[in-house]
């Protein structure tokens, strides 16, 4: 099943094969800014223009209800792995953590100080990481629930600089972050230690997209200056430059074994390349503001905001 949103106020269920539409979801009230489904296949959950979230089957596509509590805009969405809670980022500086079944409020979470820009959650459903615009923050959100201080925290991982972090992500492992900024530096962060590692690229534009491969073999940075940048992390130097796109980078993918890399631009075009040597092998020009790729690495799903 794929799903997908619109700012119309509608959400569409597909099938995977054959691309069928199985129903229009449209009792929404509001454009929708965020989607997440759970792990588990069971929810949708959508973050709408009037703050509201909604709560969704996806096998049916009927309400289940809302999680109210919070009244800034959201900026943000996770879902914990065990799909029991959702964590909703806002513009106020807070987090507030539902039970995504139950609707409860568990807890508000206020450590940041500017809006929350990016949520992600540790496959173990551990350890909550949160950007803002100069600060990575990690959260032992275990910890919190079973009693501790919602003022303690572990202190952010902060930029060297004062400029935005614009593109962050974390290792299928959860101890290393790599986040990428507006002046076009990228770093690495060591999330067992919450200790800067090492400024591994420097762009000569924003980063956009950042990523790691599978066992911490090798980074990914894309910027602004429409080129990808491939870092070896065990030999310290960059080893690729992707230097086929023509406009800024919107998203970057790491597909079959870490050895083929699809990038996306601004432009409308999607190229598959080889990680180890930046050579290109395909290129597609489709819609593709949105874009999602299949956990085997073999269908990529793209869209342009324009209904199609």
């Amino acid at each position: 099943m794929i799903a997908n949103t619109s700012r119309d106020q509608t959400i569409k269920r597909w099938t995977f094969r054959g691309m069928q539409l199985v129903n229009t979801i449209d009792a929404i009230g509001s454009p929708i800014r965020h989607m997440i489904i759970s792990t588990d296949d069971t929810f949708i959950v959508i973050a709408c223009d009037d703050a509201s979230v909604q709560v969704k089957s996806l096998v049916t596509g009927s309400d289940i209800h809302n999680l109210e509590g919070h009244s800034s805009e959201v900026t943000s969405l996770a879902v914990s792995h065990d799909s029991m809670c959702c964590y909703v980022g806002c513009s106020n500086a807070h987090i507030y953590v539902y039970n995504l079944r139950s609707r409860i409020l568990l807890r508000k979470l206020n450590h940041h100080d500017s809006s929350v820009n990016d949520l992600y959650i540790s496959t173990d459903d551990y350890f909550l990481f949160s950007a803002t615009e100069n600060a990575i923050h990690v959260l032992n959100v275990k910890q919190q629930f079973n009693g501790f201080s919602s003022n303690d925290s572990s202190p952010p991982l902060s930029s060297s600089s004062s400029d935005s972090i614009t593109a962050l992500s974390i290792s299928r492992e959860g101890d290393v972050a790599i986040a990428g900024c507006a002046n076009g530096i990228v770093q690495l962060f060591n999330l067992i230690d919450g200790e800067f590692t090492e400024q591994i690229v420097d762009h000569r534009a924003p980063v956009t997209q950042v990523a790691l491969s599978h066992s911490y073999l090798f980074s990914l940075s894309g910027s602004r200056d429409t080129t990808v940048k491939v870092y070896d992390n065990e030999m310290g130097e960059i080893v690729a430059e992707f230097t086929a796109h023509s406009a800024p980078i919107s998203h970057l993918r790491i597909l079959e074994d870490n050895r083929k890399i699809l990038s996306s631009d601004e432009q409308n075009y999607i190229k598959t390349w080889w990680a180890n040597t930046g050579e290109l092998i395909d290129s597609y020009n489709v819609p593709c503001k949105m874009l999602g790729v299949s956990p085997d690495g073999k269908y990529v799903v793209s869209g342009n905001g324009d209904n199609m």
